[in-house]
């Protein structure tokens, strides 16, 4: 079966020809081949959609797959530090700043390193962050009014449903 460009290479071919007046066969013929062109097309172009979608499908199942990682990530991270807080605090209590077993040797002492409840924090003790973003809105007016821009252009894309 031939590839989606070859097909649309042939019916430019026959369209060129019809129009300079190169084709000596019947205006049926000349329908006919059309018609099974555009079909082989349509064969072709459902058979790109339907890998598309499936693509697509797959792209979609990844970011899931990501979201769901990330949530076993953290409470991972949360199960450690609570372990370790909970030790830290046995051994505390008990009087060891210093304790060894035949595989770890864990010492206590104080940081610097702070445990924050982020949303509890009081806005007077938050600082504003003023960060530059891109106007895409305006590099587009500005595309579409006929300027060239060496950092953008427009792009053609494609909807499939």
């Amino acid at each position: 079966m031939s590839t989606v460009y070859e097909i649309s290479s042939n019916i430019l071919d026959l369209l060129i020809m019809i129009e300079q007046g190169d084709v000596n066969v019947s205006d049926e013929c000349v329908t006919d081949t059309l018609e099974g062109l555009n079909g082989e097309l349509e064969d072709k172009v459902n058979e790109w959609c339907r890998v598309i979608k499936s693509i697509e499908y797959e792209e979609k199942s990844l970011s899931e797959e990501i979201k769901r990682l990330q949530a076993k990530k953290k409470l991972k991270e949360n199960e450690a530090k609570r372990m370790r807080s909970a030790l830290c605090g046995v051994l505390k209590n008990l009087g060891y700043d210093k304790y060894k077993t035949a595989e770890y040797t864990l010492y206590s002492f104080k940081s610097d390193k702070l445990d924050l409840q982020k949303e509890l924090v009081p806005d007077e003790l938050r600082k504003e962050r003023v960060t530059k973003v891109i106007d895409e809105k305006a590099i587009k007016d500005l595309l579409l009014a006929g300027e060239t821009l060496p950092y953008g252009k427009l792009i053609n894309s494609l909807t499939i449903r």
